[in-house]
């Protein structure tokens, strides 16, 4: 019987009626003889992977959600009609390459294509389609290799990337208040030679004009005034700074209505006959 290669098989599994020509009973006489010949198209299949040796699938364990990796549904929802089956087969083992280890690229070599690493036993394609695929996806835009000489290719997810597009706009900063230079040059006993830096520094500069716009000036100006004398009591908020002055200044102006409330401490006396508003 001849075996014709090479034909063109239109799906996995193509019935061709195929004449086969024999010898009749006296050795001369030929005779047509039709058979019904299935073909199957075991090009892809890698010779590593047989049928046979593949077990029968037992169903889903009760855990399957607790051992799983993201996958696009789009691939599904949207382009599987236009994968042949090789290339979703190697398109799902790169994903689960990378996504399954929260990765977007990883060395891949043709092996593990293959027969796969460890506990994965790949694709079950044999290196040419394993190639052919590769090059396919790529040219559609799925990934994108990076090729080395005597080395393992790396393959990358066509991840574009997102360009912001920049409008123009900014957020406009509030003006520094004319008087916000002259209360910071009042912390330079508590801070020293930090505040030549603090009145050059914009964030400083804007919190205390934001203290100066939400606060009494003249009991903001006697709580600066108080800070050396509270930067070593117990319990008290340390504060060097405008910043932390914002930040602060509720739990510092608690801590001054107690001591006043003490009536103990020549800083309460003090601060309740001067500096109360």
């Amino acid at each position: 019987m001849r075996v014709i290669q090479n034909m063109p098989i239109k799906s996995e599994m193509d019935k061709l009626t195929l004449p086969i020509v024999g010898l009749g009973t006296h050795g001369m006489r030929e005779r047509n003889i039709t058979r019904e010949i299935v073909l199957i198209n075991d090009n892809s299949v890698s010779k590593n992977m047989k049928h046979t040796d593949i077990p029968k699938f037992n169903g889903f364990k009760k855990d399957y959600d607790k051992n799983f990796f993201k996958f696009p549904t789009f691939i599904i929802d949207e382009r599987l009609a236009e994968l042949s089956n090789s290339e979703f087969k190697v398109l799902v083992y790169i994903l689960r390459k990378c996504y399954g280890f929260s990765k977007t690229e990883d060395y891949i070599s043709l092996s593990q294509f293959t027969k796969g690493s460890k506990k994965q036993r790949g694709t079950g394609l044999s290196v040419n389609p394993v190639c052919d695929s590769l090059k396919s996806l790529e040219e559609k835009g799925y990934i994108i290799t990076e090729k080395r000489f005597r080395k393992t290719t790396l393959i990358k997810l066509n991840i574009p990337e997102i360009k912001r597009e920049n409008t123009g706009t900014k957020k406009e900063s509030k003006p520094i208040h004319p008087r916000a230079i002259e209360f910071i040059e009042m912390f330079e006993p508590v801070c020293g030679y930090m505040t030549k830096k603090y009145i050059k520094d914009k964030k400083q500069l804007e919190a205390m004009s934001r203290l100066l716009e939400n606060c009494n000036i003249d009991y903001l100006e006697n709580i600066i005034y108080v800070l050396p004398e509270t930067k070593n009591m117990d319990y008290c908020p340390v504060i060097t700074s405008p910043v932390e002055l914002e930040n602060k200044i509720a739990s510092l102006n608690i801590f001054i209505q107690r001591r006043q409330n003490e009536g103990t401490s020549e800083f309460s006396q003090n601060f309740k006959s001067n500096y109360i508003t």
